[in-house]
């Protein structure tokens, strides 16, 4: 069992308060940019617990919120889809991989 206050759990607690964060703001880009922002603390959180797909699922989610700022692109949308099961066939090494990998494709942006 991991302590509390190890240091991929702070980095944790930090990508929660910054969810938190993001859906305090009624500006709809300022939920997008601290929704990226928790995404990549997530990305280190999991790459400190050792879970490269869920790092590389919060990375990618992360990435897209930001495009979301920029663009509405039905084309970035499927493309980045498309990364995302590319980088599960990568990663995933167990059916309790794809959890991570599924996940946000149905998150909003």
């Amino acid at each position: 069992m991991m302590p509390a206050f190890s240091l991929p759990q702070w980095v944790g607690y930090i990508a929660f308060v910054l969810g938190v964060t993001a859906f305090l703001h009624k500006s709809d880009r300022r939920l997008k940019f601290f929704n990226a922002s928790e995404c990549f603390v997530y990305a280190l959180h999991f790459m400190l617990l050792g879970n490269p797909p869920a790092s590389a699922s919060s990375l990618i989610s992360g990435c897209r919120s930001l495009l979301a700022l920029k663009t509405r692109s039905p084309f970035l949308a499927a493309f980045i889809i498309g990364i995302n099961i590319a980088m599960g066939l990568a990663l995933v090494k167990s059916p309790l991989g794809w959890p991570p990998r599924v996940g946000p494709r149905w998150q909003s942006s």
